[in-house]
């Protein structure tokens, strides 16, 4: 039961972390920037994983807190990064942000095995 709930919770912070980001928000009302709607495909389908991984109890509670806090504090970054350049990523921005999440991943593939 204990860990029914706290999937749950985390399930809940996951999809609205994800989801409520300004930039997400400001992209998806708007048709967005290709390469803003590329990382926001890639962040759904990882957040979709994660949440897998947690409902199936193969990510633990303390691992999935720390994803969530990594997942906030990258929402934050593309944010501040989107409303810095007028709605868009500069290339070198839309490199780092791939290759965040790029290794989140390859760490969401070691964690769920």
């Amino acid at each position: 039961m204990k860990n029914r709930l706290m999937t749950m919770i985390l399930t809940g912070i996951v999809a609205s972390s994800v989801l409520s980001s300004p930039a997400f928000a400001k992209t998806a009302a708007s048709g967005g920037h290709p390469a803003i709607h590329e990382i926001q495909v890639r962040e759904t389908v990882q957040a979709q994983r994660f949440q897998q991984g947690v409902s199936s109890g193969t990510i633990s509670p303390t691992v999935a807190a720390q994803d969530i806090a990594a997942r906030q504090t990258f929402n934050s970054f593309l944010a501040s990064e989107v409303q810095a350049n007028n709605g868009h990523l500069t290339k070198q921005e839309f490199v780092q942000a791939n290759q965040r999440l790029n290794k989140a991943s390859v760490d969401l593939y070691d964690q769920k095995h």
